[in-house]
């Protein structure tokens, strides 16, 4: 009798029944998008107080530049590293940013020009 019951249960295969649900109701509500902060300096007016910054100071670190101008670091160093990189501004070994003479770079211009 114990083999019948045993050859029975190696036939059928085992299931589980799980509870149906609706999935309208089942869904986690969506978690709203993040707000992104809105800037209210744009990266021309940035560039420009930069420049005034340079032309009234003389060579100065990001630090001195971004508290003087009051804008973040992140977006500070970010319009550096693009000024820099168009050659409107230099930075030299120790991490002092310079203004570009005139003469030498036409970019310089362009910035002052875009304030």
């Amino acid at each position: 009798m114990g083999d019948k019951s045993a050859a029975r249960a190696a036939e059928k295969p085992m299931i589980t029944i799980r509870k149906t649900i609706d999935h309208q109701e089942a869904a986690p509500a969506k978690k709203p998008a993040p707000r992104r902060k809105k800037h209210k300096v744009g990266p021309a007016a940035i560039d420009a107080r930069v420049v005034a910054h340079l032309k009234a100071n003389g060579p100065s670190r990001s630090i001195d530049i971004g508290q003087a101008i009051g804008i973040d670091s992140k977006r500070l160093w970010s319009r550096l590293w693009f000024m820099n990189k168009s050659r409107a501004i230099s930075r030299d070994e120790s991490g002092v940013y310079h203004l570009v003479q005139e003469g030498s770079a036409d970019s310089g211009a362009d910035v002052e020009q875009a304030a």
